[in-house]
């Protein structure tokens, strides 16, 4: 009778508590949407909060929190973290030659380039194939933000990326397709 009552509870508990859920698809195409509004804006570590002006770690958790999300990791406390903090809080990540596996919307992470810095991130726009794929990103001083091709593949800086999916399971919401129906990873 105990067993058949736990059973009733969860099963209960499943219908009457659901966790939210979120068009997987929409949140892609808003990070999207967000990032390319933005191109053209300046650069500036100094400045990353100012009005138009973005390095890229703010530029990912300033789109983030636009699109709905808390941050990276669901977490107020990771809201505005560097481009390291956003690769260790960000959870599971498609493997670094899992090229075939990004999707639009995907955060895409790059190690240092030297030992002053924190590495860099960027937002997946397209998958492109073999390893390449266009990005936006907050570059740096001369470029600002800007769309570009990067082949991953030749990236000995690539660390791999955080999937919406991801992102949108950290922050506490179940990724549905437009119909409503679950998306159930591999």
């Amino acid at each position: 009778m105990r067993k058949v009552s736990v059973i009733l509870f969860l099963v209960i508990g499943m219908f009457c508590f659901p966790k939210n859920t979120y068009d997987e698809t929409k949140f892609r195409q808003d990070i999207i949407n967000w990032a390319s509004s933005k191109l053209g804006a300046e650069y500036s570590m100094e400045n990353r909060w100012g009005e138009n002006t973005y390095d890229c770690s703010s530029f990912i958790s300033r789109g983030l929190r636009e699109t709905g999300m808390v941050s990276i990791s669901g977490k107020k406390s990771d809201y505005g973290t560097t481009a390291r903090g956003l690769y260790k809080s960000s959870g599971n990540k498609i493997e670094i030659t899992d090229y075939e596996s990004l999707k639009p919307g995907d955060i895409v992470h790059f190690s240092p380039l030297v030992s002053t810095t924190t590495g860099h991130v960027g937002i997946v726009v397209r998958n492109l194939g073999n390893g390449k794929v266009e990005m936006i990103d907050a570059r740096g001083t001369i470029f600002g933000v800007v769309r570009r091709v990067k082949d991953l593949s030749k990236s000995k800086r690539y660390l791999g990326a955080t999937s919406a999916t991801q992102i949108l399971k950290n922050n506490g919401y179940n990724p549905v397709n437009q119909d409503g129906v679950l998306i159930i990873p591999k």
